[in-house]
């Protein structure tokens, strides 16, 4: 049980974007996107983080 809580915390602190601050994370990761870089992406440049067996899955930019 402690391992779902400790999961659903983590993706919610810092997986899942949060309509309040736009879509924004709450902890954001410290290689973020600027406000001035292009929204074009490959698809080969997408990765899935997945947690609780594929439950919970975050989208997210390969690093480069």
């Amino acid at each position: 049980m402690t391992h779902l809580v400790e999961q659903m915390v983590e993706f919610y602190q810092e997986s899942r974007p949060h309509q309040a601050k736009d879509n924004d994370l709450l902890i954001p990761p410290a290689d973020a996107k600027k406000a001035d870089e292009p929204d074009v992406v490959r698809l080969s440049d997408i990765r899935c983080k997945k947690r609780l067996g594929g439950v919970l899955k975050h989208y997210y930019r390969k690093a480069a």
